[in-house]
């Protein structure tokens, strides 16, 4: 096994701890980035994005219009 199967293998695959939102942040660009697969990025985002990115920019995400007009 090369050096990139055995990284992959240990990020993609892994579930004996518990993530970090910045792992699984990681692991769902992994996912969608080389595997294609957009499905368990979405999935894997959901749990990630609230410990990764700010209340504000979760906020402007979930609804950007709404944020926009909130911002005027």
């Amino acid at each position: 096994m090369n050096g990139q199967s055995e990284l992959e293998r240990r990020l993609l695959e892994s579930d004996d701890f518990e993530p970090s939102p910045s792992y699984l942040l990681i692991k769902a660009v992994l996912l969608w980035g080389f595997k294609g697969d957009f499905k368990d990025f979405e999935r894997i985002m959901k749990m990630a994005r609230h410990g990764v990115y700010t209340g504000e920019y979760n906020n402007a995400m979930e609804n950007p219009a709404k944020y926009v007009i909130e911002l005027l």
